[in-house]
């Protein structure tokens, strides 16, 4: 059996792909709130709303 030339880079993309582990992806959570700003939240110093969720995603976060 005579391979072609597709047939060889199609291997050898094959056999290079197996090689390859995953990179990890990072977690990224975005939120959305309506009407409030980043000063608002009690972990930047606001005492006008209770943002318990928001303080501890920011105590515990990056």
């Amino acid at each position: 059996m005579v391979l072609g030339v597709k047939h060889i880079i199609i291997l050898l993309l094959v056999f290079s792909a197996l090689g390859v582990s995953a990179v990890e992806r990072p977690n990224i959570l975005i939120i959305l709130t309506d009407d409030q700003g980043t000063i608002d939240a009690n972990c930047y110093g606001s005492t006008d709303l209770r943002t318990p969720n928001i303080d501890r995603l920011a105590a515990t976060g990056v």
